[in-house]
């Protein structure tokens, strides 16, 4: 993982500057913590590492994937394009089955 610790992270981040910082981490802190944060990152990078993408793919994924979200316009590479119609692909050959949720 990383270098600096999760707790050396969070101590810096009571003198952040900035109300999009602070506001960032009152967000982090509504979730349920650092830690918390942390794991869920790291369990979106093994999920982007399986499918040979990157955190902001899965991220958008499960977006697109909520039942009350419309599709929405955002950019992406001739790669990612790839990526999200063999995933598409995927989940209609496996009858559209999806790992469980965790609950939370």
């Amino acid at each position: 993982m990383h270098a600096i610790s999760g707790g050396a992270v969070y101590a810096a981040a009571m003198t952040l500057q900035t109300a999009s910082l602070r506001k960032y981490k009152q967000m982090v802190d509504a979730w349920g913590g650092w830690a918390l944060f942390q794991e869920l990152l790291e369990t979106l990078g093994r999920i982007a590492r399986r499918h040979g993408v990157t955190i902001p793919v899965v991220a958008v994924r499960y977006v697109l994937d909520r039942a009350a979200v419309a599709p929405m316009a955002r950019g992406e590479t001739p790669y990612e394009r790839a990526v999200r119609e063999a995933l598409s692909a995927e989940a209609k050959a496996s009858g559209g089955s999806r790992p469980a949720r965790a609950a939370g």
